[in-house]
C-alpha cells in the first residue's frame, strides 16, 4: 500500500497516523523509486476492511504546478525517451498497436 507522499526537498511529513481494522502487522520499506510502501499482514478474517491514513504535510514549493513540459511532450501522443520507458514500462499499455506508439 502506498499511503504517503515521497518526502523531498520541497515536501516534509509533519505527522502521520495510520488506522487499519482488522489489526495488521505492518512492514515498511522503500521501493526502487524511494516511495514508502507498507506490507500489511492480517491474522484474522473480517467482513470489512478499514484503512485510514491521515497526514499533515508541509510543502515548501509555493507553486507546485509551475513546471516545464519537455518539447517532445507538448503534443500527444508523444514518444518517451529510452530512460523514461525503462521506468514506465509496467504502466505502458500491453496492446501491441498502442505500445508501438511509445517506442522511439
Amino acid at each position: 500500500m502506498r499511503l504517503r507522499p515521497r518526502e523531498g526537498y520541497d515536501l516534509r511529513i509533519e505527522s502521520s497516523t495510520l488506522t487499519i481494522q482488522p489489526y495488521a502487522f505492518l512492514r515498511w520499506h522503500r521501493d526502487v523509486e524511494g516511495n514508502s510502501v507498507a506490507i500489511a499482514d492480517f491474522k484474522a478474517l473480517s467482513d470489512q476492511l478499514l484503512i485510514e491514513s491521515v497526514l499533515l504535510i508541509e510543502q515548501y514549493d509555493q507553486q507546485p504546478l509551475n513546471f516545464l513540459v519537455q518539447d517532445y511532450a507538448v503534443n500527444y501522443p508523444f514518444t518517451y525517451h529510452l530512460e523514461d520507458r525503462l521506468v514506465l514500462q509496467p504502466f505502458l499499455l500491453a496492446n501491441t498497436d498502442q505500445f508501438d506508439s511509445f517506442l522511439v
